[in-house]
């Protein structure tokens, strides 16, 4: 199982709350999987994709706007994700835009840029 076949049961299964993809070394292209699958999701409430390193991707700006169309997201933990202050503008956006956004948690990243 990859995120291709975990990126496909998400487009069709509609129930699910909560994600937690802490530590799984994603790529770009695993990021833009994930991206497209939940796009405009209607239960998930809680995504964690801490400790990959989501900053290096290109996908990251898709990503944002993914998590902007989720009905339902109240948290997002973006832990230690190699986030620089590049990344703040697509963040800021996404806080700006979600109605239902509760909790970021964007700790361990902006090392030497804030």
């Amino acid at each position: 199982w990859g995120i291709q076949d975990i990126g496909k049961v998400l487009l069709y299964h509609d129930k699910i709350e909560s994600i937690d993809l802490r530590g799984n070394n994603l790529t770009g292209i695993a990021v833009g999987y994930l991206s497209y699958a939940l796009y405009g999701h209607q239960h998930v409430q809680r995504i964690d994709i801490g400790f990959n390193r989501i900053g290096r991707t290109r996908g990251f700006e898709v990503f944002c706007q993914a998590m902007e169309s989720l009905r339902c997201l109240e948290e997002l933990r973006m832990r230690s994700c190699e986030l620089t202050s590049l990344h703040c503008s697509e963040v800021s956006m996404l806080i700006r835009r979600s109605k239902t956004l509760r909790s970021i948690d964007m700790s361990w990243n902006f090392r030497g840029n804030a």
